[in-house]
């Protein structure tokens, strides 16, 4: 297969875009429903193959979680809701799901009150907790008594909002464009993927979004972090109320920068990466090869990060 089939056959899977990588990634769909009335809760915390994602304590909500190409067999989901101090208020646990590199699969974690919990504000052995807001105030270890980096991060997490842009706009004949402007619900899984047994350094530019339904793929081989200047992406795909693949595309860094260490739990952590692009494309095409459109893509900018993940 060609570099261009190629690049064809891994943006045409729209379905999900983010495992398009050297290898598929499996991504697992977790379904948090909610706890008994009365709970309140500040953020979820969940755990998959030894992954950690913190997000909001809305319930009920959708986390999906991507899991390493080579993972393959059963795999449990463990969430915790926590109060505003971080304290676990209610817990639960999946039933277990066997799924295969490629594949997409659903769990559902049902939140219940932890029972004999400690109400939030009480100290534990060896805890030090401010009067007024309950926290641990004893310093991290190695600390100076210094405020740290929260832990776990957002492993993907996008830019702030006055920072994150994503912009497209595709002209669709007599049809109403297709206009997309970022930042609203979407989420950042881009990453950069360092060279390795023989193929070339890529970065990934990857957004999914559920309300409405979005995701977008911007492939550029040969090129690190902190390379600038003009290039061909490997692929180009976009999908959001149609499905668009991009050819005789271009993508323009104007910048990349380092702007942050992030740790994700304790086996990853992260360089994080600032860039801001244009894109361009001679063509877009349909989803299947060969099936070309008039459609013109017209704008297409973007400020995000993208992440080095790190085994530690």
């Amino acid at each position: 297969m060609t570099g261009r089939a190629a690049s064809i056959a891994c943006a045409a899977m729209v379905a999900s875009l983010a495992s398009c990588a050297r290898s598929p990634r499996s991504l697992l769909v977790v379904e948090i429903a909610a706890p008994a009335p009365g709970v309140s809760l500040a953020k979820i915390r969940l755990q998959v193959a030894g992954i950690e994602r913190l997000e909001s304590g809305e319930v009920p909500q959708q986390i999906g979680v991507y899991l390493p190409a080579t993972f393959a067999g059963e795999v449990t989901a463990v969430a915790e809701g926590l109060d505003a101090d971080g304290v676990p208020v209610a817990r639960g646990t999946s039933e277990p799901v066997r799924i295969s590199p490629g594949q997409t699969r659903h769990a559902t974690v049902t939140l219940s009150r932890v029972s004999g919990g400690r109400p939030a504000g009480d100290a534990g052995p060896g805890e030090e907790r401010d009067a007024g807001t309950g926290k641990d105030t004893r310093p991290a270890a190695g600390d100076s008594g210094q405020a740290s980096p929260s832990w776990p991060a957002e492993q993907n997490a996008c830019l702030p909002p006055d920072e994150e842009k994503l912009e497209i706009k595709i002209r669709r004949g007599i049809e109403v464009p297709l206009y997309i402007k970022a930042p609203y619900r979407v989420r950042c899984d881009s990453q950069v993927h360092p060279a390795k047994d023989g193929e070339k350094p890529l970065i990934d530019l990857i957004w999914n979004g559920e309300t409405p339904p979005l995701s977008i793929l911007v492939r550029t081989e040969g090129i690190t972090p902190g390379t600038l200047g003009t290039f061909e992406p490997f692929a180009v795909a976009i999908s959001s109320s149609g499905t668009w693949i991009g050819s005789s595309c271009r993508v323009t860094f104007t910048t990349s920068e380092k702007i942050a260490d992030e740790v994700y739990n304790t086996l990853l952590s992260g360089e994080v990466f600032k860039v801001a692009a244009s894109v361009t494309c001679g063509r877009l095409d349909g989803p299947g090869t060969g099936s070309s459109t008039t459609d013109v893509l017209e704008l297409f900018e973007f400020v995000s990060r993208t992440t080095l993940l790190h085994h530690r």
